[in-house]
């Protein structure tokens, strides 16, 4: 993941940086991690739960108010510094650096960070090797075929490339792949995961933007690729097979 792109302004987006992003976001992840999690007999108290690509730390802080026993790592020592700052349980580290010899955790959450990582297979097998048998990973990345995906490149080759600006929204910097369910499910069948659920859904307009207009115009946007069954991102609930 190259630094230049997880600077300091990185933590300037919405969901970073304003409180009513920040919220929505967290409840976002909150709400889909909470209806699946309760299906099964993980204990808040006993159980260690690894965030990976925490961020400043927010999901960490809301597991934590929980009772989870939660940590989290992220390769921004930027990030890291602003998670610590606020009495949070974060390091500096990469999924990279993990010791594939120990089973350590119960239950890892991964928000955001597979379509930014250059080696993602590499990356889930570490994942898979560090959970306990049975253990849950909970992860979230961007799916290819949203209908604003299929819009924004339907404009860009009808024009020739003189309308941009949608394309830019929707491939970011940082952003290295992107998914598909039967690829995203290919690749995590490769990793060794057991498939428990997929969903498609999308992040709330006020986690990713300030402006009342837009964000107006984005969730009804959102509304319509919710009703077309092809929404943005895709929400994983797999398991770690006991035996």
């Amino acid at each position: 993941m190259p630094a230049e792109v997880y600077d300091a302004d990185y933590y300037e987006h919405t969901r970073y940086a304003d409180e009513p992003g920040q919220r929505a976001y967290v409840e976002h992840l909150t709400s889909f991690f909470v209806r699946f999690i309760e299906e099964t007999q993980h204990s808040k108290n006993t159980d260690r739960l690894l965030d990976v690509g925490c961020a400043t730390g927010d999901f960490v802080n809301w597991a934590l108010q929980e009772g989870h026993n939660a940590e989290g790592i992220d390769s921004s020592e930027e990030a890291v510094r602003k998670g610590c700052g606020r009495g949070l349980p974060l390091r500096v580290a990469s999924i990279y650096d993990l010791d594939r010899a120990e089973e350590q955790y119960d239950i890892i959450t991964m928000w955001d960070v597979l379509e930014h990582l250059t080696r993602p297979r590499e990356a889930l097998e570490r994942l898979y090797c560090i959970l306990k048998p049975g253990g849950y990973l909970f992860l979230k990345t961007v799916s290819s075929t949203s209908l604003l995906d299929l819009i924004a490149q339907f404009l860009y080759r009808v024009s020739l490339g003189r309308i941009q600006s949608p394309m830019k929204h929707i491939y970011v910097p940082g952003h290295l792949y992107y998914f598909t369910q039967p690829t995203l499910s290919h690749l995590l069948d490769l990793a060794g995961w057991l498939v428990e659920a997929i969903e498609q859904t999308d992040t709330p307009a006020e986690a990713l933007f300030r402006s009342r207009p837009l964000r107006v115009f984005v969730q009804a946007a959102f509304l319509f690729q919710r009703w077309s069954g092809r929404c943005y991102e895709l929400m994983v609930v797999c398991r770690k097979n006991i035996m």
